[in-house]
């Protein structure tokens, strides 16, 4: 277990290496979920400003903290509903830096969810994820894709 939980903090770190600083971003029902707790390049905690005060936990870690241009580094976002109630019309975005160019096809979910993808400012995209269905409190999923370094 404690090669597991190092292995892990190592993927989060690699992850925030290939981030941008706004990290990866939640949208519930149209409105921007606010970092709680934790850095939003790696592992955060949202809240959505309710009364019941909903959370949504995301980790974020990459299969490398460093690549040369032409290689592949994977990204896994797994999404927990750490709150007590489910919740639903949420939006995972990712805003990917200019080293990395999407791989075409390789995003995966183990929810259902709608993907897309919009440019950037920074001429590369933004991946973007709708979750269809709401996300019960203690229920979660996984989105994988997989980026080229530039």
């Amino acid at each position: 277990e404690l090669a597991e939980s190092a292995k892990l903090s190592e993927q989060t770190e690699a992850a925030t290496v290939w981030t941008l600083d706004k990290g990866v971003q939640i949208v519930v029902d149209g409105t921007p979920a606010e970092v709680a707790t934790g850095d939003a390049r790696a592992e955060a905690t949202f809240t959505i400003d309710h009364e019941s005060k909903p959370g949504l936990r995301i980790v974020k870690v990459a299969s490398a903290c460093a690549a040369k241009p032409g290689e592949i580094v994977e990204f896994t976002l797994r999404l927990d509903n750490v709150g007590n109630e489910p919740v639903g019309n949420v939006t995972v975005m990712d805003n990917l830096t200019t080293r990395l160019q999407y791989v075409e096809g390789s995003q995966t979910a183990s929810i259902p969810t709608r993907f897309v993808t919009e440019v950037n400012e920074g001429g590369s995209l933004v991946v973007r994820w709708e979750i269809v269905d709401p996300i019960a409190a203690g229920d979660g999923g996984t989105i994988r894709f997989k980026c080229r370094i530039r």
